[in-house]
């Protein structure tokens, strides 16, 4: 997790691809997010000034959407 946060606090944007599980993210990219609390107390706290772009594969419209949302 630690390197994760690293790379996080030191990138100019950021990418979040996930696959629909069940409706939602899998667990593996809530994990991931999840550790973005530890940039909370940064001088540009979580994702704060970055550009996020959002990617999801899932089946069917209703399924892509609930994921990116």
């Amino acid at each position: 997790g630690a390197e994760f946060v690293e790379a996080v606090r030191q990138a100019d944007g950021l990418i979040v691809s996930a696959p629909g599980y069940h409706g939602s993210i899998s667990g593996l990219v809530k994990n991931a997010l999840d550790y973005l609390e530890d940039l909370a107390r940064d001088e540009r706290p979580y994702l704060d000034g970055r550009p996020v772009g959002l990617i999801a594969t899932a089946y069917g419209d209703q399924a892509t959407m609930s994921t990116l949302q």
